[in-house]
């Protein structure tokens, strides 16, 4: 699990940890999103960089990659 911050008023690109080989984060939240900030779906991160908005909370789960 992995939580990111971003207390800056301006959206910032956040470098997420390296995982082990066929893992990739999966956001589970994202203050940004308003009422939607609870992330249902298959969204996957490969690149390992999210785009965290203005004064917001992200929170990433890392699980098997599918290939």
């Amino acid at each position: 699990m992995y939580l990111a911050v971003n207390t800056f008023w301006e959206t910032q690109e956040i470098g997420l940890p390296r995982l082990e080989d066929g893992r990739c984060w999966i956001p589970a939240a994202d203050t940004a999103r308003g009422e939607n900030s609870i992330i249902e779906g298959e969204e996957r991160l490969e690149q390992g960089v999210y785009v965290c908005g203005p004064r917001s909370v992200a929170v990433f789960t890392a699980e098997q990659g599918r290939r």
